[in-house]
């Protein structure tokens, strides 16, 4: 994952429990009028999740993402006490070794796990590895997709982590003078064995037996500068698509999402403040109440009924909780990505940015006198809400960090962390509700059968264990996972 790969996308806690800490401590800043919220930590940690969720879920659009890369430009981080650190002054290594705690904690629990806790593990040795360097030096290391738990457990590894068969990221760390430059590129992966002979070409060795998750583990060093760290990577990328026979023009979402800055910074500001102010109140406001009325009066017939009830419940509730929250961000980056994908074919097909004369494509500017007036905040909300309807129309889904992102029915991605409301019998076939415990005994609204409760990921996705219902859990999970007392087998 692109966040990964940087050692910053989001508190652990965010990362292993959908907490919202970070637009929280944006949200306090806002409700307390500090004249300097947009430039503090929080809200530039904000944005810049933001910006690689975007940009994450762009490159897995199901029409062109085998024509798209990431390409991490490096980002400084400043060094405090020998240690690189995150926008806020957080150490790196402090934020990687609580996500390690926590997996581990959770793969003791549960097995499937087990694999995240590798991978965590292969990060605190890269963050060590970025602390360590000189002045001068840069340190590389591959990430590659968990292959074996993606197929095992894609419920886990695909859903809510957000993890691809064929992606993997190449990571860079670039020491000098007191900061420390990280960037990294993505790479598609149809033949890992080529992939190796090329970093073993580079000096790094990796053995062939090595498993997916100990990848990350052999990183390597050399005497560059964070420019040409850059260049390195990029180089290895290109010799590895030339190595496979990939000659195909391929194109740089970074590049593209940072041409059409302006539609993605102004998005942001229209919604996020209003997003944070929310989470970090527990009180609902006109940006949010404003939005999901617009997409309640789209023509959504094929969205997933659970966020059909969410956005009901945003549109004429007072109060705003963290199910609301994650539902209103899902919608909002589907949004945002929707608007963002109109300039993608022009881009593929005749290599242009953007195309001046489409007042559909996402360079088309928005709104000049911006969105301080109810009307063009009224007209934004319609072209949000188009852009969603678009989208769920087509049966498009997006995933990355943040966890796969499908808003229409009949898809096996779901939004990660969104609870399909308060009634215990809504949350059945994959949905999610926070109040239902592994294992508890009710009746499900599907097959109107006694059944216990499926939750293989603690506050996840819930299924119901009889397997006739047609909400029922996957072969696998109902194997893994149905209470034993209760199997229906």
């Amino acid at each position: 994952m692109a966040a990964a790969a940087e050692l910053q996308a989001q508190p652990s806690q965010e990362k292993y429990a959908h907490s919202y800490g970070t637009l929280r401590a944006m949200g306090a800043l806002i409700v307390a009028r500090e004249i300097s919220w947009e430039e503090a930590p929080a809200t530039q940690q904000s944005f810049a999740n933001f910006l690689t969720g975007v940009q994450e879920m762009i490159r897995t659009d199901p029409e062109f993402s085998g024509q798209l890369d990431i390409d991490g430009k490096p980002k400084e981080r400043q060094i405090i006490d020998g240690q690189a650190c995150d926008i806020d002054g957080r150490p790196l290594v402090d934020m990687v070794r609580t996500g390690l705690r926590e997996s581990e904690a959770l793969a003791r629990d549960e097995p499937a796990f087990k694999s995240q806790a590798i991978r965590d593990k292969g990060d605190e040795m890269v963050a060590e590895m970025g602390d360590d360097l000189l002045p001068g030096q840069s340190g590389f290391a591959v990430s590659m997709a968990p292959k074996k738990a993606l197929r095992e457990h894609p419920e886990i590894y695909r859903d809510h982590f957000g993890y691809r068969y064929d992606l993997i990221y190449i990571q860079s760390y670039s020491k000098q003078d007191e900061s420390l430059w990280t960037g990294f590129c993505s790479i598609e992966v149809k033949d890992e064995k080529i992939l190796a002979e090329v970093l073993a070409e580079e000096g790094v060795i990796i053995p062939p037996d090595t498993p997916h998750d100990e990848w990350i583990q052999h990183n390597w060093q050399a005497d560059l500068t964070p420019e040409q760290a850059e260049q390195h990577i990029l180089g290895i990328r290109d010799k590895y698509y030339e190595r496979v026979g990939m000659t195909e023009k391929r194109y740089s979402v970074s590049d593209y999402v940072e041409n059409n800055s302006d539609v993605v910074e102004s998005l942001f500001h229209a919604y996020y403040p209003g997003l944070a102010e929310a989470v970090s109140t527990r009180k609902n406001n006109e940006t949010m109440q404003g939005l999901a009325s617009a997409l309640l009066q789209a023509d959504l017939q094929k969205m997933k009924p659970e966020i059909r009830a969410q956005l009901i419940r945003v549109a004429n509730s007072s109060y705003f909780n963290d199910d609301m929250c994650a539902t209103m961000e899902s919608v909002i980056r589907y949004a945002v990505v929707e608007e963002l994908r109109k300039g993608l074919k022009d881009l593929v097909t005749t290599g242009k940015v953007f195309t001046e004369t489409s007042p559909d494509s996402a360079s088309a500017r928005l709104p000049e006198t911006g969105f301080s007036s109810a009307l063009a905040m009224m007209e934004l909300n319609q072209r949000m809400a188009n852009n969603v309807q678009s989208g769920v129309k087509a049966g498009r889904s997006y995933g990355g960090c943040a966890g796969q992102v499908e808003l229409n029915e009949g898809g096996d991605g779901l939004l990660g962390g969104l609870s399909g409301g308060q009634s215990k019998q809504e949350p059945y076939g994959g949905k999610s509700c926070k109040s239902i415990k592994h294992g508890e005994s009710t009746t499900c609204p599907h097959c109107k059968k006694s059944v216990k409760t499926i939750v293989p990921v603690a506050g996840g996705k819930v299924y119901c264990n009889n397997g006739q219902c047609k909400e029922a859990a996957p072969q696998g999970l109902l194997k893994r996972f149905a209470p034993k007392d209760k199997r229906s087998l």
